[in-house]
């Protein structure tokens, strides 16, 4: 397999995510992608033993991304601004990738067949989830001290999960509305999850 930074090893993952786009993940074919890529059969297996492992090589280097951004809720000031900015950067992320936000959504149709790919879905959910929870939770002590009061907090792993749940549904809809306007969209996610 080639490495990412090899120059034709990125150009095979964007005609492939074009291909995947275009013919769904089921007609696409290993001849197409390297066709499109300019190599040979051979030179494309030379790179991918599979079409699943592009498929995968695909949705993790998506997932990386995804990661990387998750990461930074911690370098904010405040864990409401590391939320904020999280939801701002994780829709932006995608809204700057059509392709690969279809594609995303095409890889839930095919994952229950391909046991690599629940797993990388699974752990990754498990660490972004973890994240936004542990801001969650900060968000609850901050709240604790500021207040004398006795209030009920909020589930930090319930909210985590409200929360990709509604992201990931906004960006579904993007794919048939585009009259949702971001901006306003991401200030309300904001509102809704964050205050």
């Amino acid at each position: 397999m080639g490495a990412k930074g090899d120059k034709k090893f990125e150009e095979i993952l964007e005609v492939a995510v074009k291909e995947f786009t275009e013919c769904g993940y089921e007609n696409a074919t290993m001849q197409n992608i390297a066709q499109k890529a300019g190599l040979s059969k051979g030179g494309l297996y030379h790179h991918f033993s599979s079409k699943a492992e592009i498929l995968f090589v695909l949705n993790a280097t998506i997932i990386n991304s995804i990661k990387e951004i998750c990461d930074r809720i911690d370098l904010r000031p405040t864990p409401e601004e590391g939320m904020n900015k999280f939801i701002e950067e994780y829709i932006s992320f995608w809204l700057t990738k059509p392709d690969e936000l279809q594609l995303y959504f095409i890889t839930f149709n095919y994952a229950y067949k391909d046991a690599r790919i629940v797993e990388l879905y699974s752990s990754s959910n498990e660490y972004i989830r973890s994240k936004i929870s542990l801001a969650f939770e900060k968000m609850n002590i901050k709240f604790e001290l500021q207040n004398s009061q006795k209030i009920e907090l909020i589930d930090a792993k319930a909210r985590s999960l409200a929360l990709m749940s509604c992201l990931d549904g906004y960006l579904g809809n993007l794919l048939f509305d585009t009259q949702v306007e971001p901006v306003q969209m991401i200030k309300e996610i904001q509102r809704v999850f964050v205050k």
